[in-house]
């Protein structure tokens, strides 16, 4: 899990669907809570944000707007409360998350409407795994979709990358993308 100190934001969004309740229309709640689903649903599908992953905060603004329209009116030591509970849980959840271990992109190439990434999986012990992402920008170079993805000990050392599935490849000393036959 790449997000794990996202899980601390969980306890705000009762404390925000308290706000929602107070400041917002019934239509601009309904708003928040249909902007936010379809962006959830094409992280889902495997569609990220291009330059930031916004999906926690929008992961919270989902959260705060179905709650606010559930609950028409609350008060502020009941959103408290259950925000106490939520950080006392997320605490939990995220000591033992914390063993899970560490991704992180090592390098990144973009060329041609396509962003390669070099990516790192350390684990809770071992060697680090390394792994090649090809992914194409989408929506006004704004999105990013995944296509394929190579996990090879040898490139790591090799300029030439191969990615047989999408039949693309690219070499990352001279920065080309070239067509696979």
């Amino acid at each position: 899990m790449q997000n794990k100190a996202c899980l601390f934001w969980i306890f705000s969004f009762p404390i925000l669907s308290h706000i929602f309740n107070l400041y917002l229309t019934s239509f601009q709640k309904y708003g928040l809570f249909y902007i936010s689903l379809s962006i959830i649903i094409l992280r889902l599908l495997g569609v990220q944000f291009a330059f930031i992953d916004l999906s926690p905060i929008f992961f919270i603004i989902f959260c705060s707007s179905v709650l606010s329209i559930l609950k028409k009116e609350t008060q502020w030591r009941d959103d408290i409360f259950m925000s106490i509970l939520l950080l006392f849980f997320s605490g939990i959840c995220y000591l033992f998350l914390s063993f899970i271990g560490i991704i992180k992109t090592e390098k990144f190439w973009n060329k041609d409407g396509y962003r390669i990434e070099q990516i790192e999986e350390r684990g809770f012990s071992g060697r680090a795994v390394h792994t090649f992402k090809l992914s194409k920008y989408i929506g006004a170079n704004i999105f990013l979709k995944d296509f394929d993805s190579k996990y090879d000990i040898q490139d790591m050392n090799n300029c030439n990358i191969e990615f047989t599935n999408s039949r693309i490849g690219f070499d990352k000393c001279k920065n080309e993308i070239t067509l696979l036959k």
